[in-house]
């Protein structure tokens, strides 16, 4: 009991350090990459070739600060950019990073959707304890969007839930390794995911809940310094879950002949896939979003279900 605890501390001081570097070097390759499909520069200026600029950042959000507002609930204030972050980090500890998980049982996929269906209420909470109508619209927008793309999450995954016979993500590996990848063999549960996972971590273009020339900056108004900071950590681990999810769920993992570092490279493609989707398509609005959830993916998801109900 003793060495399984031992392990899973030093297991999660490695993630926690994966992470920080991630969210510090991917932010600034996603900055760089859509600065070169929007033919412009990215950062240039902070350290060869703006490599520090990130570091740079962070350096800026801690040392200012952290101003609350006056009339905010200050508990609630404070502790929700704590648990913002906890959340997605929970999710890392049961997430797969190859052959041997730092965490596994076999429901751990339905354990990864069900935390993932709490971030809407901590945004809402945040969105209240800032006292500002614009935290409050921007939370409002975020509850009725992430709740419609959870249900497009969910109805993405239940045929490969269905097909594989099992919620566990090792298990829908296995899958694959004995026939094709998922992203083959269920081509719509695959484009809802995507969906789905855009919608739920509020990237552009489905990033209503945070829209800077309307809102401000929506729900996260209110935050600055390093609740700010903690906020947007908490969306690039966000990022590299979709990212792994999609690889492991729909491209075969770790499972195929490519190996682990073959499941780097799919991890990689997602990644560069959502950056894709930010820096190409322009952001609709909130009623155009709804509908095209509600009336376009929801029933494709639910026929897409049904017709794989059918099929096996």
């Amino acid at each position: 009991m003793l060495l399984q605890l031992l392990l899973i501390s030093i297991a999660a001081i490695l993630i926690s350090a994966f992470v920080g570097a991630f969210a510090a070097f991917g932010g600034l390759a996603e900055r760089k990459i859509i600065g070169r499909i929007h033919s412009r520069y990215g950062p240039t200026e902070t350290g060869p070739y703006g490599l520090l600029q990130t570091i740079a950042d962070a350096i800026k959000f801690i040392a200012k600060q952290p101003l609350i507002p006056r009339l905010a609930d200050k508990p609630i204030y404070i502790i929700i950019p704590i648990l913002m972050v906890a959340l997605p980090f929970t999710i890392l500890v049961v997430l797969p990073w190859g052959h041997i998980p730092v965490w596994s049982f076999k429901y751990d996929l339905l354990f990864i959707i069900s935390l993932l269906a709490l971030n809407p209420i901590l945004i809402l909470l945040g969105a209240w304890a800032g006292n500002s109508k614009y935290t409050t619209l921007g939370g409002l927008r975020a509850a009725t969007q992430i709740l419609a793309y959870e249900g497009v999450l969910f109805l993405s995954l239940a045929p490969l839930v269905y097909a594989a016979g099992s919620f566990s993500v090792a298990d829908i590996v296995a899958y694959q390794r004995e026939h094709l990848w998922l992203a083959v063999l269920q081509p719509l549960s695959f484009l809802l995911f995507i969906f789905a996972l855009i919608g739920i971590s509020e990237r552009q273009p489905l990033d209503l809940p945070e829209a800077e020339s309307e809102l401000v900056q929506g729900w996260m108004t209110e935050y600055g310094g390093v609740f700010f900071a903690m906020i947007l950590l908490a969306q690039y681990i966000t990022l590299w879950i979709g990212a792994v999810s999609l690889g492991a769920l729909f491209f075969g993992g770790w499972g195929d002949i490519t190996g682990i570092f073959g499941f780097l490279a799919k991890i990689i493609f997602g990644i560069l896939l959502f950056i894709y989707f930010r820096a190409t398509y322009f952001r609709l609005r909130l009623d155009q979003l709804l509908a095209f959830t509600w009336k376009g993916l929801i029933p494709l998801g639910i026929v897409n279900l049904l017709l794989m109900i059918l099929l096996y």
